[in-house]
């Protein structure tokens, strides 16, 4: 199993590349042919995890965490075009509570990877529409 994503990433990859201008301008600029490679790959190898296929959980993990950085840049541009503040620490949020979440997912503790999921859902909804008078620390929106 661990040559699948060899074969989905680019095949999904070149199809999305070719589909793209053929989708009206406001999805052309969502999709983005990466993105939906990888997503779709993890999410195709977590699918068939249940049935006994040998599928390597550390290249789940890799694939989920490819797609956790990519929400993020996806996320800043959305942020930034709404001028809604406090994205560094919403990234921070993102990042840190993909990882246990899907940490924990992986691990089996459902539990513990849906309390980390909606902690990290809460804190983002706070800093992104309740906390809008300030910056959280504005030393986070430009960390790269």
């Amino acid at each position: 199993m661990t040559y699948l994503p060899l074969l989905i990433i680019p095949t999904l990859f070149l199809a999305v590349t070719a589909l793209k201008p053929r989708l009206p301008p406001s999805l052309q600029q969502a999709a983005c042919a990466v993105c939906i490679s990888v997503a779709a790959t993890w999410i195709l190898l977590l699918a068939i995890y249940p049935f006994g296929r040998r599928v390597p959980t550390d290249l789940i993990a890799i694939l989920i965490g490819m797609s956790i950085i990519g929400l993020t840049f996806k996320l800043e541009s959305f942020y930034n075009n709404r001028q809604i503040k406090n994205y560094g620490f919403v990234r921070l949020v993102i990042i840190v509570g993909g990882l246990y979440t899907v940490w924990f997912f992986l691990s089996g503790r459902l539990r513990e990877a849906f309390t980390a999921a909606l902690g990290s859902i809460l804190l983002i909804v706070l800093a992104s529409f309740f906390a809008q008078g300030r910056r959280a620390n504005h030393h986070l929106d430009n960390c790269c």
